[in-house]
C-alpha cells in the first residue's frame, strides 16, 4: 500500500480526518496513483502511520479518514549516523538510499584530504536538495518511520564527535598490512549497548594516516577492517549498516 510523509495538515481529530496541503503529495495521489474517493493508503504523521481512506480530492489539498493507527515497528533500536567520503557522480545517492533502507538515521558527506569532489555553495545545495529526496522515497518504499536527516557537507578536520556513544571508522589500512585487525562484527556488544553510533567511511582513496592519527584520539572511536577485501567508496559505508543492521535485528527473528 503506497505510504506518504506527510509535512503539512490539519488534523480533526472529533472526525477522524486528515487534510494533506503538501503539494508533491497532493500530485502523486492525484495525477501518478490516480487515485479516487474512498482509496486507501497509509500516511506517516510525526512518525506515526495511519491507514486511512480518501474522503475528497481537489487541486490544493487532500482530505482522508483515519482507519486505523498501524502498530509496527520498523526502525532500529540505536541511531546510526553514516557520515561519508564525498564521491563522484550519483555514488552518494546510492550511499544514502541502501543505507536507509537498512535503517540509518541521518548521512553526513564529509570532505577530507583524498575527497575528490569540490562543491560550491549552488552545487552543495542542490546536491543537499538531492540527497533529501532520495532519503524520503527511500523511507516510503522500506516502510520506515522516519526520514534520514541529510547534514550539510562537513569537513573531516574540524567535525565534532562528541554526540555519540561510539564511532567507527573503516580504515582499508588495516587489511592491507595483511596482520591480525578488529572487524566490525567484533564490537556488538558495544553497539548493542550504545544509544548512538557514528559510522565513518572515506572517499577514493581512503583516509590518510594523519587523519586516522586525528580520529583516534577520542577514547570512544574504534578503527576497524571490513573484511579481506578492499571495497569501494560507495559499498564500504552499506556494507557497513547492513552489519549493524543484522547485529541490531537478528534477536527479532
Amino acid at each position: 500500500m503506497q505510504r506518504y510523509f506527510v509535512e503539512h495538515y490539519e488534523r480533526t481529530k472529533e472526525l477522524d480526518e486528515i487534510t494533506i496541503f503538501d503539494q508533491d503529495i497532493i500530485h502523486h495521489m492525484r495525477n501518478v496513483m490516480r487515485m479516487a474517493i474512498d482509496d486507501k493508503c497509509i500516511l506517516m504523521i510525526e512518525q506515526e502511520p495511519y491507514q486511512v481512506k480518501v474522503l475528497q480530492l481537489d487541486k490544493e489539498s487532500i482530505c482522508c479518514r483515519i482507519i486505523s493507527r498501524i502498530h509496527e515497528q520498523t526502525e532500529l533500536t540505536v541511531d546510526v549516523t553514516m557520515a561519508f567520503g564525498l564521491s563522484k557522480g550519483d555514488k552518494p545517492e546510492l550511499i544514502i538510499q541502501k543505507c536507509t533502507e537498512l535503517g540509518a538515521n541521518a548521512f553526513i558527506p564529509l570532505n577530507s584530504e583524498r575527497t575528490i569532489v569540490k562543491l560550491n555553495h549552488k552545487k552543495e545545495k542542490k546536491r543537499i536538495d538531492r540527497y533529501v529526496k532520495v532519503a524520503s522515497e527511500s523511507s516510503e518504499q522500506s516502510y520506515r518511520h522516519r526520514i534520514p536527516t541529510i547534514h550539510n557537507v562537513q569537513s573531516l578536520s574540524n567535525f565534532s564527535l562528541t554526540d555519540y556513544d561510539l564511532v567507527i571508522v573503516a580504515y582499508e589500512e588495516t587489511v592491507k598490512s595483511n596482520q591480525s585487525y578488529t572487524h566490525l562484527s567484533q564490537l556488538r556488544q558495544q553497539i548493542q549497548s550504545s544509544t548512538s553510533v557514528l559510522c565513518i567511511t572515506g572517499p577514493e582513496g581512503g583516509f590518510t594516516s594523519s587523519e586516522i592519527d586525528q580520529l583516534q584520539q577520542h577514547d570512544h572511536v574504534m578503527t576497524v577492517g571490513l573484511g579481506r577485501r578492499i571495497l569501494r567508496a560507495e559499498t564500504a559505508p552499506i556494507y557497513m549498516m547492513s552489519v549493524l543492521s543484522y547485529m541490531l535485528e537478528a534477536n527479532d527473528c
